[in-house]
């Protein structure tokens, strides 16, 4: 039986003998059956697509090529140390330190409080392999007990050209890293800093 209630709207009570017959879009595909479904126009259904941009990823993304631009390589260090690599590169591990109740190793027992283990690793491999003209940097994690932070960190080391023509080496030093730093602040659009 079908009722109308409104001009738009309809009423329908569906016979006991069609259990199959439930919810709305089995009365549609029922409406369809009867009616032929030939006679449905063929048509694709209107999508209007939605980006939905990370902001934390895009930002993440626009640091990461200014730092590229800046002639920095990137590198990606394990999470997990032990508390005796944090000792020797001089980082202390906290009381408040993640500590793995099961690591898979004796070197994968704490998560890293710091970037810094992770990059002097990866310096000393590459000068293990005479690689020795380092600018790296890392966006990665760092972890304590209260609190996950994201943090940046940057490395320099070995030899610049500072004279094209004659050839002339100089060892990158402090005011290297601070030219970067700055030349990376502006680009941020951070003018302001000392």
């Amino acid at each position: 039986k079908v009722k109308r209630n409104t001009k738009d709207r309809f009423s329908v009570e569906v016979p006991s003998l069609r259990r199959d017959v439930q919810e709305q879009v089995d009365l549609i595909e029922e409406l369809a059956r009867i009616s032929g479904y030939d006679r449905i126009p063929q048509t694709l259904p209107r999508v209007t697509p939605q980006i939905r941009l990370n902001k934390t990823r895009e930002l993440v993304s626009f640091i990461k090529g200014i730092l590229l631009g800046l002639g920095l390589n990137e590198v990606i260090t394990y999470s997990l140390v032990d508390s005796a690599t944090l000792r020797a590169k001089g980082v202390q591990a906290q009381a408040n330190a993640i500590e793995i109740s099961n690591p898979l190793s004796k070197e994968q027992e704490i998560l890293s409080p710091a970037l810094i283990p992770g990059l002097l690793t990866a310096l000393k491999n590459n000068l293990n392999h005479n690689i020795t003209d380092l600018k790296l940097f890392e966006i990665g994690k760092n972890y304590l007990a209260t609190k996950e932070n994201s943090s940046l960190g940057i490395i320099m080391r070995g030899e610049k050209c500072q004279d094209w023509l004659r050839g002339a080496q100089q060892k990158i030093g402090f005011f290297d890293l601070k030219g970067a730093l700055e030349a990376f602040l502006r680009k941020l659009g951070i003018l302001n800093f000392k």
